[in-house]
């Protein structure tokens, strides 16, 4: 039988949530370890390619997190709207 989870899981296991959630992970990870080279290595040229670098992770991970919130704003009311049709259906199949 169906319960509202299994129908949460599987609906963010065709979405792209996982995907987008692993890259903004990955791109945290680079953002600090750039943050921390940057603390040893103290001349100008490699500094200004970090910030640089900086930059364009963060631009990345800005956009990647608009793109899942913007997603996240109908997919969570339609799997909840799938998920209950899905439940009476097959409540109202074994009382019947």
């Amino acid at each position: 039988m169906f319960s509202g989870t299994s129908i949460l899981a599987i609906g963010i296991w065709f979405s792209p949530l996982g995907e987008w959630g692993t890259e903004i992970r990955k791109l945290t990870a680079d953002e600090a370890f750039i943050q921390n080279w940057m603390q040893f290595h103290t001349d100008p040229a490699s500094l200004e390619k970090a910030e640089r670098a900086l930059a364009k992770i963060r631009k990345e991970k800005k956009a990647l997190e608009k793109k899942r919130n913007r997603f996240r704003l109908w997919f969570y009311p339609v799997i909840i709207g799938v998920g209950t049709g899905v439940m009476t259906l097959v409540s109202y199949l074994h009382g019947h």
